[in-house]
């Protein structure tokens, strides 16, 4: 199978994709300057847009692949497990965040927990916005 037959195949199947907005790399250094991490385990990667997304989600999304677009970050909440920003991007997240860090042995995505049960302690911050990506990509490419 080729290359071309394996995208089309992944793209007919969409519930095994992931759209995210991957952090340029001078706003990936630029929001560890702005929050630096609190756990061993740094991330400050991407913002999860859609997650295993149906066709009409992942055709929204499929307009904006490869736009880079403008991700401004509004608070900070960290606990003893998780650190992550909220961000003010389109997002099927409930809270659309990047993850800071995290402790050992815990998924990021823990940061969406974290963010429901803070929800009321967000550290709000001097707004700041950084620059990423829009990437669809299939779910075993995906970043831990």
């Amino acid at each position: 199978m080729n290359a071309l037959m394996l995208v089309q195949r992944l793209l007919e199947d969409r519930t095994n994709m992931f759209v995210s907005a991957v952090l340029t790399p001078e706003s990936h250094r630029r929001l560890l300057e702005r929050v630096p991490p609190a756990h061993p385990v740094v991330y400050a990667h991407h913002v999860t847009m859609a997650f295993n997304p149906d066709a009409e989600t992942l055709a929204y999304y499929q307009r904006m692949e490869g736009q880079r677009i403008r991700v401004p970050v509004t608070a900070v909440c960290v606990d003893e497990k998780a650190q992550a920003v909220l961000v003010g991007v389109e997002s099927e997240n409930e809270y659309a965040h990047i993850t800071i860090s995290v402790a050992e042995g815990v998924k990021p995505a823990y940061s969406n927990e974290l963010l429901a049960a803070q929800r009321a302690d967000l550290q709000h911050v001097n707004i700041f916005t950084l620059e990423a990506d829009v990437v669809i990509e299939p779910l075993e490419s995906t970043p831990a």
